[in-house]
């Protein structure tokens, strides 16, 4: 008889590490509070022709964010530090593993994902899991598509058992979000909410494994989601994305108020003039007629409106 050994996914396989379902809460836990904000999640609803993202399709959503990082459960990944012990697995990447493991029955069958199918809709949750994990930026693909990589690294091995461990995580997703099984509409196929989901959860695990935001805890906490969520609260609202700690009300956003200046020049009132819905304005002007002005008199436009919740400026040259 074997003793359980649970999976770690960071920091390592030693005590300074952190429980790899405490690390899957933390992301989900910034996605859900991501996705708290109302800008955000009308855009998730624009992007599949909704009115609102209901509590199910927002909680699904965030389930599939606990499951970005599911091929660490993988032996190859878990016993990185143990190579050269006898018997143990090859290294595995556990985003090669998480698409490997797509081809074996058994560990889909641990992860719940065949009942997910089943009650949230193919075809979304195909498009979704994809997107999850392209978590570190780039569209997740194995190097050809024959094959299932290399068995050993869902065996068990030295008291860890991944296919265990997988229910376990499918059994936390449960407790952890129930709304997510409650019953609502299947999961939209759209590739316009799959590619905005994906970025949503690239920002969700990059703010969670930030370790001053999210101190490792080494040892299993069944509760861990509480301390993830307050955190997640904590982390968005310190680094800026929570518009709730921004100014209820923003200055008018007319000429005066903003710049000083009783006149705008054609350009400007022109682009006061336009309707908010239009979600492309483009300004194309000589040097000096005060398009800056205008990008931000519309920023301000949209900001009171509720429509926007910040301002990038990408410039295309070096200035």
């Amino acid at each position: 008889m074997t003793v359980e050994c649970l999976p770690w996914g960071k920091g390592g396989g030693d005590s300074a590490s952190h429980r790899l379902e405490h690390h899957c809460a933390d992301v989900a836990a910034c996605f859900e509070a991501l996705l708290g904000e109302s800008v955000l999640r009308r855009r998730f609803a624009n992007a599949v022709g909704w009115a609102d993202l209901d509590q199910v399709t927002r909680t699904r959503l965030a389930v599939l964010a606990f499951f970005h990082d599911f091929g660490k459960l993988n032996t190859g990944f878990q016993f990185l530090v143990d190579e050269g012990r006898t018997g143990a697995p090859k290294k595995a990447d556990h985003i090669k593993a998480a698409l490997w493991a797509c081809k074996h029955d058994r560990v889909l069958g641990a992860l719940g994902l065949p009942e997910l199918a089943a009650s949230w809709g193919l075809d979304g949750l195909e498009q979704l899991l994809a997107a999850t994990l392209a978590h570190h930026g780039r569209p997740a693909r194995l190097p050809n598509t024959s094959g299932k990589g290399p068995l050993e690294i869902w065996r068990p091995f030295a008291g860890y058992d991944p296919l265990a461990a997988a229910r376990r995580l499918n059994q936390l997703s449960r407790e952890w979000f129930p709304a997510a099984f409650e019953s609502g509409p299947e999961l939209p196929a759209s590739p316009a909410l799959a590619h905005l989901f994906a970025g949503v959860v690239v920002t969700a695990d990059q703010i969670g494994s930030n370790e001053e935001l999210f101190p490792f805890v080494p040892d299993f906490d069944p509760r861990y989601i509480d301390r993830a969520r307050e955190r997640a609260r904590d982390a968005i609202g310190k680094l800026g994305f929570s518009r709730a700690g921004w100014p209820a009300q923003a200055p008018e956003a007319d000429f005066q108020t903003l710049f000083g200046h009783t006149s705008p020049r054609p350009l400007q009132a022109a682009v006061a003039k336009a309707p908010l819905d239009r979600p492309l304005l483009i300004l194309e002007s000589e040097t000096g007629s005060g398009k800056t002005e205008a990008a931000v008199m519309r920023f301000a436009k949209l900001w009171r409106a509720g429509l926007v919740d910040g301002l990038y400026f990408a410039l295309p040259t070096r200035a």
